[in-house]
């Protein structure tokens, strides 16, 4: 959040909003003069073409008079160098032969009888393509091949000069005389003035271009430099302005804001005694509550630096183990790098923590990898999801097997941290308890007995699969893991006689203080249609301090044989007692006429008398 002092300052929006002002203006002042310094150059890009082209032409022109010079030279003086002068000339400006470095400038005036040359030569090059280099016009070059053609009807006249002095050797005066009469006749100036004519029009209008050229790039630069000044001078009177409300909104000069900041600095969180002279709103009036703010965040500060230490002294005495790993490359699991392990997990897994930090995955557990561990360790960085790892288990050379439990969470900076239990013990336990489950399901099965549980609390039922195979019923019609309630069906199952009675003698335990142990017999239903006699037994049990729980336990064992025997016997103990009686009604009978006969016997005998 924002702290509050720099929420009440000055009209900040008021300043903020002509910034962006402020650095168009620069924008285009920067833009204005690095375009004026452009159009500048391009004055002086002008100005060398103008330049170039004056020189080009001037070459041409100054060839031509080197032609004439060398030719009347050689005629005179019958010297063949200037021949050689003279068709060196003529290569050089159709590009047969190098020219020399600075053509432009004096040549072949410094050049002696003893042909030594002022400057080095450098490439060949037509003097035309110069030219189409330099941009001469359409117009231009046409001058100039007007002027091309009347320099063959010159060079006719000079090479026919030549070859009159060439005709006898040494030369007959006479024809010296005629061939120095023809380089000076009216036809030769003719025919040079039909070439200086053409050329001095086609340097005229080389002129008239590279002037406009120049002049075009001139009031360029007058308008940017017009446009630099104008927009440097709005960029002033906005930097101008932006200093006043600078001081409005600071409170003062930024030398004093300095200072206050300084005294900020070393201070530190105490507010100053100073009075700041400033409005109310300013920087400078502000830097006193900043000053408060800092000493509070100072405290707090300290508060969670206890708090991290305190998060600290937890992590090293969690009783649970904590790998940090970093994946160095996403691309591959095997970067896996452990950064951090607390103390406890050296005591789960076996490995010391402080040999572990610093080496991947694979140097600490190499058995790890088979597991598909580090992969899953990889895509948790990758994903930014949590997951769980359960039934893991892991040993090698150096470490003993152990079964472990591992929840892994995403961290930043490409890391993930492990959280680990050793669960070997739980896993034996485990394993135990489910062979005695195994060994009481087998004695439960064998002695023909059912068991159930009941939670008082929820009015919760559950019986094992035996309690429902002795009523010869499909186990799949009853869920066996504990999901359904079966209250409802055990009352089903009963006979509809013995429902009543057996409902009321069990409720009659549990709300009689569940004393002793719970006895009752019953009649429930087969699914042949048969019934069955169960003598149902069970008790509630006691926590560790001797008290009630809400769960009763009992089994249910199958007693009809039982019952079958028992009224057979009370049958047969009925028919023997019966025929006793029949016995001895006979020997009373018996004894009666006995008495009876002697009683009559003595009145038969009284009576003969």
């Amino acid at each position: 959040m924002m702290p509050e002092p720099f929420l009440s300052l000055k009209r900040p929006h008021s300043l903020l909003s002509r910034i962006p002002l402020t650095f168009v203006l620069l924008g285009l002042v920067v833009a204005t003069f690095v375009f004026y310094v452009v159009s500048e150059r391009r004055i002086d890009t002008a100005n060398r073409h103008r330049q170039a082209s004056f020189l080009l032409a001037d070459e041409l022109r100054q060839s031509s008079d080197d032609l004439t010079r060398m030719v009347r030279t050689y005629v005179v003086t019958g010297n063949p160098i200037y021949k050689r002068h003279f068709q060196e000339i003529l290569d050089i400006r159709d590009g047969k032969k190098p020219r020399p470095v600075v053509y432009q400038a004096v040549y072949w005036d410094l050049v002696g009888p003893d042909d030594a040359r002022p400057r080095p030569a450098d490439k060949a090059v037509p003097l035309l393509a110069l030219m189409q280099q330099a941009g001469f016009s359409a117009q231009e070059f046409a001058k100039l091949a007007d002027a091309k053609v009347n320099s063959d009807d010159l060079t006719t006249i000079e090479f026919a000069a030549m070859a009159l002095v060439e005709m006898t050797h040494p030369p007959v005066p006479a024809d010296r005389e005629r061939a120095i009469e023809m380089l000076h006749d009216a036809r030769y100036y003719a025919a040079k003035a039909g070439i200086m004519r053409p050329m001095a029009e086609a340097i005229a209008l080389s002129d008239q271009r590279t002037l406009a050229a120049v002049n075009i790039a001139r009031h360029k630069a007058a308008g940017l430099r017009i446009a630099f000044v104008v927009f440097a001078s709005l960029l002033a009177w906005q930097l101008v302005t932006l200093r006043r409300r600078e001081v409005v909104i600071l409170g003062g000069s930024v030398e004093k804001v300095h200072a206050e900041i300084a005294d900020l600095r070393r201070v530190g969180g105490a507010p100053s005694d100073a009075a700041l002279p400033d409005g109310k709103g300013s920087i400078l009036a502000e830097v006193s509550r900043t000053k408060a703010l800092l000493a509070a965040l100072d405290a707090e500060r300290k508060t969670t630096e206890g708090s991290l230490r305190q998060s600290d002294d937890i992590l090293r005495n969690m009783q649970m183990g904590l790998y940090v790993y970093e994946l160095e490359n996403l691309e591959d699991d095997h970067s896996l790098r452990m950064v951090a392990a607390n103390p406890a997990s050296g005591k789960l897994s076996g490995a010391p923590p402080e040999g572990l930090v610093g080496k991947t995955i694979d140097e600490i557990f190499p058995a790890l990898r088979d597991t598909g561990v580090p992969e899953r360790f990889a895509n948790i960085v990758r994903t930014g999801k949590s997951g769980e790892f359960e039934n893991i288990y892991y040993g090698d050379d150096r470490l003993p097997s152990a079964a472990y439990i591992f929840k892994a969470f995403p961290l930043p900076l490409h890391r993930v941290g492990i959280t680990f239990e050793n669960v070997t013990e739980m896993k034996q336990t485990q394993h135990r308890l489910a062979q005695s489950e195994a060994r009481f399901r087998s004695i439960i099965a064998a002695s023909n007995t059912g068991a159930w549980e009941y939670d008082r609390d929820k009015g919760y039922l559950w019986c094992s699969p035996e309690y429902f195979a002795m009523l010869g019923l499909d186990l799949d019609d009853y869920p066996m893991d504990g999901s359904a309630n079966l209250l409802e069906s055990w009352i089903d199952l009963l006979h509809p006689d013995d429902r009543e009675q057996a409902s009321a003698h069990f409720s009659a335990y549990l709300e009689g203080g569940s004393v002793g142990m719970y006895e009752n017999h019953f009649r429930m239903k087969h699914r042949n249609g048969s019934l069955v006699w169960i003598w149902s037994r069970g008790q509630t049990l006691r926590d560790s301090d001797g008290n009630l729980t809400n769960l009763t336990v009992g089994t249910h064992i199958d007693i009809t044989e039982r019952k079958k025997v028992e009224a057979e016997r009370q049958e047969f103990e009925t028919r023997l007692h019966q025929t006793q009686r029949l016995e001895s009604l006979g020997v009373l009978a018996g004894g009666i006429a006995h008495d009876f006969n002697n009683i009559l016997m003595a009145i038969m005998g009284h009576a003969d008398l």
